[in-house]
Formats: C-alpha cells, structure tokens, sequence
C-alpha cells in the first residue's frame, strides 16, 4: 500500500526520468566528475559560513536522481536496486562510512571526525550514484573524457606556474615550488597534483584506444604524453615510481616474453637481497647508508623521509593503544601531536593512504579495504584477459594501470580523504566493475 502511494505521487518524476533521463543523466555524470576536480579555489559560492564548491552541488544533486532510478527500476523491472550495486566494493564503503560515523564515539576530536566523515560521505555517495546510473560503457566513457578534459585542464595550469611563477593557490610552499619550477595547479601542492596526473595517465589511454572518432583519439594521446611529462617534472618520487610500477606491469600483461623475464629477474633481485640481509647484514647497511641514498634521493637517517618513517612507526605504536580499532576519523593528527613518541618536526598528517586507513580506521577496515583493492583488480584483469570487447579490454588494462600506480603515488601526499578526484577515480572504477557484474548476469541468463 505505501509503496503504491509512492509510486503515485512520483509518477510525475518518474514519467519525466523515463522520458528524458537519457540526456539529464550523462549530464549529471559528466558534471560530477568535472566538478571533482574544481577545487573551491577555482569556483565556489560563499555562503558565509561555507563554501559551495560545484561538487558538492553535485553530490546534493545525485540522491535525488538515484531515487527517481530506483523508482524506475521498481515499476519496469520489479526491483529498485540491479546486481551492479550489490557487491563488494560498495558494501565496504558503505561500512566504512557507517564505521567513521560510529568512531566519533572514540575520537579524540569531534570537529576532525566531522570533518573526515563528510569527505568519506561524499566518496560513496559518488560512488553508489555512479554505479546505479551508468547503463552502459558510453556512460563510462563520457565518465573518462570528463576526466581527461579536467587533467588537460590542470595540465596547462601546471605548464603555466612552471614557465611563469604565477599560481593558482597562495600557500606557504608557494616561493619553494616557483624556485624549483614545479607545478601545483589548484592541488595545493606537488604531490596531490603528480597524484592527479598519474591517474590521468592511464584515463587517457583508455580513451585513446577506444575512440572512434580521430580527434578525440589525438586529443587523448596528448594529454596521456602531456601527463606523463608533468608526473616526471613534478618530480614527485612515489608517482614516478608508481607510474613505472604500473607500465612494468602492464607489459607483463601484454606478454611480451621479454617483459615476463624483466620481473623474473625483478624478483630474484629482491630475493636476493633477503638472503643477503640474513647472511651478510653489514652489507644491507652500506647499501641502505650510501648507495641507495644516492641512486633514489630516499634518506631515512634525516629529511622528509625520516619523518615519514617516523609518522608510520607513530602510527603503528598508535594501533594498539585503541585496540586496533583505529584513533577514529580525523583523530591521527591528535595522537600524532600529543602522543607521539618518534620526532616528526611538528608534522602530524601521517602522509602515507594505506597507514592513514590503518591508524585512523584500525584493522577490520584495513583487510577490508585490502580485500576491496584486490577484488577490484582481479575483477579487471579477469575482463581483459577474457572479454571479446575491445572497449571493455582497454578500460581494464586502463583500470588496471591507474590502480596499481596509486599503490606507490598515494602515499606521496599528506593525505587523500578530502580529495574529490581520488574519490571520482574510485566511483568511475567501481562503476565499471558493477557494470562487468551485470553483463556477466546477463551472458549467464542467456546460456
């Protein structure tokens, strides 16, 4: 009975999805990842007591649209939510979002688990939104060419602050980034930004070689070369060793023989050094002292990477102190300044994604997560290694990439909670993985 008043008194709204969704809902799309990487910086309305970027009018947006399909679903199909949105990666965030909400009860800072919850609330309300409104790979790929038009975006900002000193956001690192000619665009700073590219890398290619249309093809390989030099300029180590991670791996893929004994090789190299840890430690010493210093600039006796390395052993003393539960959303920076036993200079962002979700949300969100991470790349590699669609192969193996370079670069920035593109690469990711579940459904019901 209530359902059936439900269904009278959004008839209207429904009639009106049924008839013109097609155009309102690519639109929406579009311009929720477009936003995702408009930071207040460059576009916000100030409310007085807030600012409204043009992602979070998207996210006000988004339920209102989800609503409308899940009614459509229920009077065409019978049931309100497909097998797309029931999986994995959505339960996980999910949970996640409802555990930083249950961690306020333990965080030591009210306003900084506000705070990180909203960041969290936002991603799954992106990605449950994404997920239950693409039908199809096109929508995938307005998805990607929203993308790829943001990062040539950034990319000519970047440009412009190395050749010219001007910048986009004023920060304390400002006059060290124009000494050094490195681009920031409105990230705020290099590491978010070699972030953004690197990702842009692989959302690039993805387009590049499924287009049919010639100009967008070119304009992809563009930005792709065009991201590629930015990532290296940036001179962000975690993204340029995440970016020649992810190619190494990708060439394994292709299965080019000589690729296969490259890592081979790679892994009996790190074997190799295992065995000479145990055997002959004061070797390791003078590699790790002198020789590895000087070919990677990594230095953990002094510098940003002695603080990083004190931020994680911080934060691993930290996990059972709250019994691996977590400090809670947005607690870190308190323990990290008030309970810290390693010196980190006053820093207290713990610059590091995988221990940020360790320290802040303890161990069951962490295997989750790990679990979320693995099944997502799974999920690709089986696609390509066994889809006879050639749009389909090349977003995995695009998917594919960026995932694996994000492994290293993430752990470049102080922190990547609050950012909306990170957010957006994870929803247009999972939707595409919901939409591979859902053709799975469909090829079993027809055999």
């Amino acid at each position: 009975m209530l359902i059936n008043q439900l269904m009278k008194i959004t008839s209207t709204t429904t009639t009106v999805y049924n008839q013109k969704t097609g155009r309102l809902v690519k639109s929406l799309l579009f311009f929720t990842v477009i936003s995702s990487y408009i930071s207040t910086e460059l576009f916000s309305i100030n409310l007085g007591f807030m600012q409204i970027s043009l992602f979070r009018i998207a996210i006000f947006l988004l339920p209102f649209m989800c609503c409308a399909k899940m009614i459509s679903n229920y009077e065409n199909k019978g049931y309100f939510l497909e097998n797309k949105i029931k999986g994995y990666s959505i339960t996980f965030m999910s949970f996640w979002l409802f555990y930083a909400m249950l961690s306020s009860l333990w965080s030591p800072d009210f306003y900084d688990t506000l705070r990180h919850t909203y960041f969290i609330f936002c991603g799954v309300i992106c990605i449950i939104a994404l997920s239950l409104l693409t039908e199809d790979l096109r929508d995938i790929l307005n998805c990607l060419t929203a993308a790829v038009i943001m990062i040539l975006v950034h990319g000519i900002i970047g440009w412009r602050e190395v050749f010219t000193g001007n910048y986009v956001v004023e920060t304390e690192y400002t006059l060290e980034y124009a000494l050094q000619m490195l681009p920031v665009s409105s990230m705020f700073n290099v590491n978010d930004y070699a972030t953004c590219m690197t990702v842009g890398v692989f959302f690039s290619y993805a387009l590049w070689k499924t287009s049919y249309n010639r100009f967008i093809s070119a304009f992809a390989f563009v930005v792709m070369i065009n991201s590629v030099l930015l990532v290296v300029w940036s001179r962000s180590r975690a993204n340029i060793y995440g970016l020649l991670l992810a190619m190494l791996v990708l060439l394994i893929l292709s299965g080019k023989k000589i690729f296969v004994n490259l890592f081979i090789v790679f892994v009996s190299l790190i074997s190799a050094v295992f065995v000479v840890n145990l055997l002959c430690p004061w070797i390791m010493e003078l590699v790790t002292d002198v020789v590895f210093p000087g070919i990677t600039g990594i230095d953990l006796e002094s510098g940003s990477d002695y603080i990083r390395a004190n931020l994680i052993k911080n934060g691993l003393h930290f996990l059972p102190q709250n019994l691996f539960m977590g400090t809670g959303a947005g607690g870190i920076e308190h323990w990290m300044s008030t309970e810290w036993i390693y010196d980190t200079g006053g820093i207290i962002n713990i610059h590091n994604w995988w221990m940020e979700i360790l320290t802040g949300y303890g161990i069951i969100v962490f295997t989750g997560y790990l679990f979320f991470y693995i099944k997502l790349l799974t999920d690709m590699y089986r696609t390509y290694r066994t889809s006879k669609n050639k749009t389909e192969v090349y977003i995995a193996i695009s998917m594919i990439g960026a995932l694996t370079s994000f492994i290293i670069g993430s752990v470049s920035s102080s922190s990547n909670i609050s950012s909306y593109s990170v957010w957006s690469f994870f929803a247009i990711a999972i939707a595409y993985q919901g939409m591979l579940i859902k053709n799975n459904v469909s090829r079993n019901e027809v055999l």
